[in-house]
């Protein structure tokens, strides 16, 4: 006879049952690229394969945080994050073990808004419960740092100073007037300021 979890023998028998899929599922991205820019697109593809339904959160990272992430790339405050965006997508797959392909529209999730963004996509599979119930089993998680931006910087630091070069990603043109801060290890602004007409900011 079994013990209980007091160590007592069951005193009759118990079964539970749960009808699921043969076959698993599983969700993953389809680019390795965090970097979107709005000319060029600003979408994240999905590859999901037995997959009935997937839930997205989009969640801002602080500026305040970004000098951390520049030092640690695996570095998240998640406890500091503001959510932007939740939904659930029902999905319809095209057969077993066949890949049935999504895009995200961060932009759209995001509301217009550019910065650092921690997107977070869940696979749920269809099941049956003892009851007959139709019911959402977890699958697995896929979570992905994403920056909206067209500025790309490049920065130098010397003895005497820093400087720093800003350029749009889509064109590669010099960016005139874009902000600039400058932070230490420590997460301490230590400058401020614009680029010149050139996307140059010396300090």
């Amino acid at each position: 006879m079994l013990p209980d979890s007091a160590g007592r023998g069951l005193q009759e028998e118990r079964s539970r049952s749960r009808t699921g899929s043969e076959y698993e599922g599983s969700l993953a991205f389809a680019e390795r690229g965090g970097v979107l820019t709005p000319l060029f697109g600003t979408r994240v593809g999905l590859n999901l394969v037995n997959v009935d339904r997937v839930t997205v959160s989009l969640e801002r990272q602080y500026d305040n945080n970004l000098p951390f992430m520049a030092i640690d790339p695996d570095y998240t405050a998640r406890n500091m994050m503001r959510n932007l965006a939740f939904k659930e997508i029902a999905v319809k797959s095209p057969g077993k073990n066949v890949i049935e392909r999504r895009a995200l529209d961060i932009q759209e999730l995001a509301g217009g808004q550019k910065g650092v963004f921690l997107l977070r996509v869940t696979g749920y599979q269809k099941e049956t419960d003892e009851d007959g119930k139709s019911v959402m089993r977890y699958g697995n998680q896929e979570e992905r740092l994403v920056v909206l931006t067209d500025i790309g910087a490049t920065a130098r630091c010397f003895p005497s100073g820093v400087t720093v070069f800003a350029s749009s990603i889509a064109s590669a043109m010099p960016l005139p007037d874009a902000e600039v801060r400058v932070y230490s290890a420590s997460n301490q602004l230590i400058a401020r300021g614009h680029t010149d007409r050139d996307g140059v900011f010396l300090h």
